[in-house]
């Protein structure tokens, strides 16, 4: 399950997205704008903020970034 899977699929849950967004900004320090533009993929977040986000989510970075498995940084 990719980045914006796992945001969509947030609909279905007790939490919402919008706390979900606040959370991932808060963490990362970025606006939550920033974090929407990595949720519509837009953008991709730099390493460290992928490993705050896969922290954060439970799930890989692998699984939430999967367009960057075979990238070199």
């Amino acid at each position: 399950m990719n980045l914006k899977e796992f945001y969509t699929e947030l609909q279905n849950q007790p939490t919402p997205q919008k706390e979900f967004r606040e959370k991932i900004a808060n963490k990362c320090g970025v606006t939550e704008m920033t974090v929407y533009r990595w949720l519509s993929g837009e953008i991709i977040p730099e390493k460290l903020k992928r490993e705050k986000i896969a922290e954060i989510t439970g799930l890989s970075v692998d699984d939430l970034f999967p367009n960057l498995v075979n990238a070199v940084e």
